[in-house]
């Protein structure tokens, strides 16, 4: 996949659950430091700190995303991924 303009390749998003309302920003980069700016920049100085966070338990959350987390008492609720699989029929 081409970059983007300035070099930016991933779309990092966060979705306030209750309302749906999203926050997104381009990066360069899919790692901790990344979402940890996004978060901090885009979220908590915009609209203060947040209670929790859902996260899918990407390796992007571990380092200075939970350090964020940890230093502003943010709880981290990991979503489990479930995956379903087909049973193969043996008639």
């Amino acid at each position: 996949m081409e970059k983007g303009y300035g070099g930016k390749h991933f779309l990092l998003q966060a979705v306030e659950a209750a309302i749906g309302w999203p926050e997104a920003r381009a990066s360069s980069n899919n790692d901790s430091e990344s979402w940890a700016s996004f978060i901090f920049e885009e979220i908590i100085c915009r609209f203060g700190c947040i209670p929790f966070c859902l996260i899918d338990g990407g390796s992007e959350f571990r380092g200075a995303a939970e350090i964020l987390f940890k230093q502003y008492g943010i709880v981290i609720i990991q979503k489990l991924q479930v995956y379903e699989t087909k049973k193969s029929s043996t008639h």
